[in-house]
């Protein structure tokens, strides 16, 4: 009877465990997935700027 409920334990343990260990880089992948698209969002307004510069210059020409 020990024997078996020591089994369970150890098994129950391993399993905690590695939940824990998946957890972490599931959070890191959303984490890393924000700052992709921080950086995009602060990327595109630059990009629309320098589309405008070009659009003004040719209308001045």
């Amino acid at each position: 009877m020990l024997t078996l409920f020591s089994a369970l334990f150890a098994i129950s343990l391993l399993f905690i465990v590695t939940e824990i260990a998946r957890s972490p880089q599931i959070s890191d992948q959303r984490i890393s997935n924000r700052q992709l698209s921080e950086s995009l969002r602060s990327s595109r307004p630059s990009l629309r700027k320098s589309n405008g510069q070009q659009q003004r210059s040719k209308v001045g020409i």
